[in-house]
């Protein structure tokens, strides 16, 4: 039997994490806009740390 373990999300997503997870999917920053649903201005936002992911796009990042 497998145990569930509940693995808590991220409530911050700061400017690091972002940019290691769209690295790490190997996409431009404008396919992983595209992917996300965002424009790639947001993406370079989120990355340079301006501004923080909101709750619909932090779902995809964890």
């Amino acid at each position: 039997m497998v145990k569930k373990r509940r693995i808590k999300p991220l409530t911050k997503y700061d400017a690091e994490h972002v940019k290691a997870v769209r690295k790490n999917t190997g996409l431009s920053q404008s396919l992983f806009a595209l992917a996300l649903g965002v424009t790639p201005m947001t993406v370079r936002n989120w990355e340079h740390g301006r501004v923080e992911p909101r709750v619909v796009a932090t779902r995809v990042l964890i």
